[in-house]
C-alpha cells in the first residue's frame, strides 16, 4: 500500500455548461498537471489526468464528463505513483464494452526506475498488467487498439495491449518510440534512433513495415510526435519553434517560437496544438500563412474531434476548441519553406523483443476526502462555499476538490478568514486554521470599574473590557448606574491598537414634591412626567435646568437651578388656582344662573371662575331656557349677553283643539238620528 497520499489536482466545484470556459482545475495544488489523452464513447468522455509535484508522488485519475463538460464522476487508482513529466506515455481508449487505461508508473524509493500497466476498467473495478517496458499513447484502427512499447536497454515496438502481455507485432532494436497514429489504414510511428536521428514509420495493420524515413538535420533534442492531419505529419519540437514535416511528400515548414505536440485535419485546414512557456498554442495552417493563436488556457497536449486537453502550472484542462480560443491573443505568419533531408532507410526489424510483468487488479476509488476544520477563536463559524456548515471542530466528508473556506468568528467578527481548502482524496486532514484579525483591539478603561460598555449597540462587557474590532468607524457607549452616560465615535485602522480612558461623572439627583397632584413638570423644556403625591425622583448629569410645571386651572411654576455632581437638589413646587370672570347679561334681566349645576344668581352678574370650561345655564318664567359652553383663560373676561326668547302657549291651543273634535263629533250623532 501506498505510505502516503499525495493529491493529484482537485477540480474546481463550479460547472460551466456548454463547456462556456472549458473543464479546469484548481491551481497550486501540484506544480504539475496534465490531461494526455481522452476518449469520446456513446457521448461521454472519459479523460486520464496525469498530476505530481515534479517527482514520484503523484497518481492517475479517470474522469468522466457528460458531453457538455459537466463532471460525472472521478475516480483514482489507488497503489500507483506517477511522475507527471512522463504524460506523453499515459492514454485512454475504448476495448468492447470495457474502458482500457494506459500510464506509467514509478517506485518513490527508486527515482531512476519506471515501468508501464495497463488496465481494462468496468465499472469500478479494474484489472490488468504492470510491466517493465514503457507503453505510449494507444490509437484504434478498425476496432483493434495499438501501442509503442519501449525498454531502454532493448528498443521499441508496436504492440497490441490485451488481456495478458501486449502483442509485439514489429520490433525496431535501437529505436525509441514515442508517438503513434493512425489514419484509418496504417499506423504511423515516430521516436529516436540510437544515435538521436528522428524517424518516422509506416506500418501496416498486420505489422509490415511500408516505409522508414530519417531526419538526421534535425538533433536529437528534438520533442517528436507523429499526426494525422488530412496527410502524416512529423512534429519535430525544438527549442526556438517546430518542424512540421510530410515525411511522405518530402516538404517542410517551420513555425517559430512554440512548441507543436498534436494536430488533426478541421475542414479543410489543419489545426495544430502545443504550448509556449504554460500557455496554450493553437496553430492553423492556411496556404502559405499560419495563423497562431495563443490563449489564455494551459499547455494543450491532445486535440480530438474538436476537443483539446492538456494542462499546467497546477491545473487539468479539457473544453472545446472554440471555447480555448475565446480571449486568445492572434497573430499571422509566413510559412516558411524548409528543406529538409528525409532520406529513406532500412531499419533492423526483429518480431518482439520481450517483455515480463505481473498482474494487477483492484477497484478505482472515488475522490472522496474528509476534512476537520477547526477555528482556534471562542466561536468560530465555518462556511463552506458561503454555506454555513457549523461552528467551532467541524468533520466533513467532500468530494476531493477546492472549496472556498470562511470562517468568522461569531463573537469577534474582526476575526475572520477566507482562503481555499484542499480536500484530497482518500484522506483524513485536520485543518486547524488560524484567524486573523482584520482591525486592531479596543481597551476600555476608566471608572466606575462596574460600567457596562457598549460597541454598535451591542453589550461587549465591563469597564476593562478588550475587544476586537474591525477597520471603520464605531460608537462607544459606556453606562453605569448613578453615572452619566458617555458616547463617543472611534476609528479603528488596521493593527493599531486603542487604549480608551473614560471616567463618568456622577448624576446629580432632583427630587421634586407639588401641592396639587397631577402637575405636568418640564425640564430643560422636556416633559419628564406628571407629578402625583408621592413626588418625582430623577438622576441627572450635573449641571444647570429650568423647571416648569404647570397643570390647567393653576398658575404655572417655574425655577432654575444648579446641579451638582453626586448630590440631591429637593424643590416643592407650589402652585395656586388660577381665575377668570364671566360677565353675564339678559334682557330682559332677572335670569337664573347655573353654573356646572350649581346656582350663582340672577342676570346681569360677573361670576368668577375657575380657569377652563364651563356648563352656563340661563332660564326665566315665560321665557325659552337657554345653554353655553364658555372657556374661561386666566385672568380674562368672557362675555355672556343672551336676548331671552319668550315661551310659546301651549295650553291655550291645545284647548281650542279638544272643542272642535267634540262639535264634530256631536254633529255626525245628530245627523245619524235625523
Amino acid at each position: 500500500m501506498r505510505k502516503h497520499l499525495v493529491v493529484l489536482i482537485f477540480i474546481l466545484l463550479t460547472v460551466f455548461p456548454g463547456w462556456a470556459l472549458g473543464f479546469e482545475f484548481v491551481r497550486d495544488v501540484m506544480r504539475e498537471a496534465y490531461i494526455p489523452d481522452f476518449v469520446e464513447i456513446d457521448g461521454t468522455i472519459y479523460a486520464i489526468g496525469i498530476s505530481s509535484n515534479g517527482s514520484c508522488d503523484g497518481y492517475v485519475s479517470l474522469l468522466v464528463f457528460s458531453k457538455n463538460g459537466t463532471l460525472r464522476e472521478w475516480f483514482y487508482i489507488p497503489d500507483i505513483y506517477v511522475r507527471a513529466d512522463t504524460w506523453r506515455w499515459a492514454g485512454v481508449s475504448n476495448w468492447g464494452r470495457e474502458l482500457l487505461l494506459i500510464g506509467p508508473g514509478c517506485d518513490p524509493d527508486w527515482e531512476n526506475y519506471s515501468y508501464s500497466w495497463h488496465v481494462f476498467v468496468s465499472g469500478d473495478e479494474y484489472r490488468g498488467l504492470a510491466h517493465a517496458g514503457l507503453l505510449g499513447r494507444p490509437v484504434d484502427l478498425n476496432g483493434t487498439v495499438y501501442t509503442i512499447l519501449y525498454h531502454r536497454l532493448l528498443g521499441s515496438s508496436i504492440a497490441i495491449p490485451g488481456k495478458t502481455l501486449p502483442e509485439e507485432i514489429l520490433a525496431f532494436p535501437n529505436v525509441t518510440l514515442t508517438s503513434l497514429s493512425t489514419d484509418g489504414r496504417y499506423l504511423y510511428a515516430s521516436g529516436h534512433y540510437w544515435n538521436g536521428t528522428v524517424t518516422w514509420f509506416k506500418v501496416a495493420p498486420s505489422g509490415a513495415l511500408v516505409s522508414a524515413v530519417m531526419v538526421p538535420d534535425v538533433s536529437g533534442n528534438a520533442s517528436v510526435a507523429t499526426v494525422y492531419a488530412g496527410e502524416p505529419l512529423l512534429l519535430l519540437a525544438l527549442n526556438n519553434g517546430t518542424y512540421v514535416a510530410m515525411p511522405e511528400s518530402g516538404g517542410a515548414i517551420f513555425i517559430p517560437g512554440v512548441e507543436l505536440v498534436d494536430g488533426e485535419a478541421v475542414g479543410n485546414r489543419t489545426v495544430l496544438v502545443g504550448f509556449k512557456g504554460s500557455s496554450g498554442i493553437v496553430v492553423y495552417l492556411e496556404g502559405d500563412k499560419a495563423v497562431v493563436y495563443q490563449t489564455e488556457k494551459p499547455a494543450l497536449l491532445r486535440i480530438s474531434r474538436n476537443l483539446v486537453s492538456g494542462g499546467s502550472g497546477g491545473r487539468f484542462y479539457l473544453g472545446t476548441l472554440d471555447d480555448t480560443l475565446e480571449g486568445s491573443r492572434r497573430w499571422e505568419i509566413d510559412v516558411i519553406n524548409v528543406s529538409l533531408n528525409l532520406p529513406r532507410f532500412k531499419p533492423r526489424r526483429a518480431s518482439h523483443l520481450g517483455n515480463i510483468g505481473g498482474e494487477i487488479s483492484g477497484r478505482l476509488k472515488p475522490a472522496v476526502g474528509t476534512v476537520i476544520v477547526i477555528g482556534d477563536t471562542p466561536e468560530p463559524e465555518i462556511y463552506i462555499n458561503g454555506e454555513f456548515v457549523g461552528v467551532g471542530s467541524v468533520r466533513l466528508e467532500l468530494p476531493a476538490g477546492a472549496y472556498n473556506l470562511t470562517i468568522v468568528d461569531r463573537k469577534w467578527p474582526a476575526f475572520w478568514y477566507n482562503g481555499t481548502l484542499i480536500v484530497y482524496p482518500g484522506q483524513v486532514r485536520g485543518v486547524p486554521i488560524r484567524l486573523h484579525l482584520h482591525g486592531a483591539w479596543l481597551r476600555v478603561v476608566g471608572t466606575p470599574e462596574n460600567a457596562y460598555v457598549y460597541v454598535d449597540s451591542q453589550l461587549v462587557g465591563r469597564m476593562g473590557v478588550k475587544v476586537p474590532l474591525g477597520i471603520g468607524t464605531h460608537e462607544v457607549w459606556v453606562t453605569g448606574r448613578g453615572y452619566e452616560d458617555f458616547r463617543t465615535n472611534i476609528t479603528i485602522e488596521q493593527s493599531k491598537n486603542i487604549v480608551l480612558n473614560v471616567t463618568l461623572r456622577k448624576l446629580g439627583v432632583l427630587e421634586l414634591t407639588s401641592n396639587v397632584p397631577g402637575t405636568m413638570v418640564y425640564i430643560n423644556g422636556t416633559l419628564y412626567g406628571i407629578l402625583y403625591s408621592t413626588g418625582m425622583r430623577l438622576e441627572l448629569p450635573p449641571g444647570n435646568y429650568t423647571i416648569f410645571a404647570t397643570k390647567l386651572g393653576y398658575s404655572n411654576y417655574t425655577d432654575r437651578i444648579e446641579l451638582p455632581p453626586g448630590e440631591t437638589v429637593s424643590r416643592r413646587i407650589v402652585i395656586e388656582p388660577s381665575y377668570g370672570f364671566i360677565n353675564v347679561t339678559t334682557d330682559p334681566p332677572g335670569a337664573e344662573i347655573v353654573l356646572d349645576g350649581e346656582v350663582k344668581g340672577k342676570s346681569p352678574a360677573l361670576l368668577k371662575v375657575a380657569v377652563g370650561s364651563h356648563r352656563l345655564t340661563l332660564s326665566k318664567e315665560g321665557y325659552e331656557s337657554v345653554e353655553y359652553n364658555v372657556t374661561v383663560w386666566a385672568g380674562k373676561t368672557k362675555t355672556v349677553s343672551v336676548e331671552l326668547r319668550k315661551g310659546r302657549r301651549v295650553m291655550s291651543i291645545l284647548a281650542v283643539a279638544v272643542l272642535a273634535a267634540v262639535g264634530i263629533i256631536l254633529w255626525q250623532v245628530r245627523n245619524r238620528k235625523a
